[in-house]
């Protein structure tokens, strides 16, 4: 089923309005392919309408958090992001020195939550953001953990 076709399911079982706004929203979301900020969404939105304020695209998000089809991260920069429910298989891997954010498919992440269980006992909880230094940070600091 389509991302579309789940909302307009959703709402309706709910005896909520489909609006052409939140259409729009779900639109710029799937769009976008994931990751967005409510800027980067009011953006894709407005080139279909104008007409559809940020307070707008805010609500929106909202809803569609409240009803588990849309994911709301904070990747450690103070911007709140947002994806499909439905493209988040995933978690995400942040550099602390250059920011850098690549994603942690879901088998790695399984993979980390399956040794952290076997060999601390500890059943992790949140996975969105693990943060640390990447590749090309530690090799330019020769192999060290850069200082930050």
């Amino acid at each position: 089923m389509s991302c579309e076709a789940v909302l307009v399911e959703t709402l309706r079982s709910r005896g909520m309005r489909v609006t052409p706004q939140r259409e729009m929203v779900l639109a710029a979301l799937h769009e976008l392919g994931g990751h967005s900020s409510v800027e980067e969404i009011h953006q894709q939105v407005i080139t279909k309408s104008d007409a559809v304020d940020k307070s707008t695209v805010y609500r929106t998000l909202e809803l569609l958090k409240e009803l588990g089809l849309a994911i709301e991260t904070d990747m450690g920069d103070g911007i709140q992001r947002y994806e499909l429910a439905a493209h988040r298989a995933h978690g995400h891997l942040r550099c602390v020195c250059c920011g850098r954010v690549a994603p942690l498919e879901l088998a790695d992440l399984d993979a980390l939550k399956d040794h952290l269980l076997a060999a601390f006992g500890f059943a992790m909880r949140d996975h969105q953001v693990i943060v640390g230094f990447c590749q090309n940070c530690r090799q330019a600091q020769g192999g060290r953990r850069p200082a930050v």
